[in-house]
């Protein structure tokens, strides 16, 4: 993201919650914070907290609610990737399914998949790891 889609985005808690709640010395200040935060993810929250909130949110709300998004977007594909895990490492997946995962990491590569996306997935595949270590010691293996 760059200063001037970020400045598109704060626009829009000027526009709902009025200018005087986001003089330019704050907006900079944000900028600071927020200027890893990928496009899409602080669209998404400037749109929940126009729609949810009745006081002008400051920093903290804003990241409150990346956070919470975030959250969310891992909670609903973990048990998916779970599972592609599982029957990727177990080889259960047919060719086409492995092939579509090293198409994914080739397009990551390629920069065509988001930051969030690609750090929720490392972070499952790192966890996935764990628990078949954990496995492997006690002597279970998944079916």
């Amino acid at each position: 993201m760059n200063f001037v889609q970020f400045q598109i985005e704060m626009s829009k808690l000027n526009n709902v919650f009025g200018e005087r709640h986001y003089p330019p010395e704050r907006i900079k200040a944000f900028w600071g914070h927020l200027k890893l935060i990928p496009l899409l993810r602080l669209a998404d929250a400037m749109d929940f907290l126009i729609t949810h909130d009745s006081k002008p949110p400051m920093l903290d709300r804003i990241l409150e609610v990346i956070r919470h998004r975030n959250q969310l977007d891992y909670e609903n594909n973990k048990a998916s990737w779970r599972q592609d895990s599982a029957d990727f490492w177990s080889g259960r997946l047919h060719g086409d399914e492995v092939r579509a995962r090293m198409d994914f990491i080739k397009k990551r590569l390629l920069g065509k998949v988001p930051d969030r996306e690609w750090e929720d997935f490392m972070r499952f595949l790192a966890e996935q790891a764990l628990e078949e270590q954990k496995e492997m010691r006690l002597g279970v293996r998944p079916q």
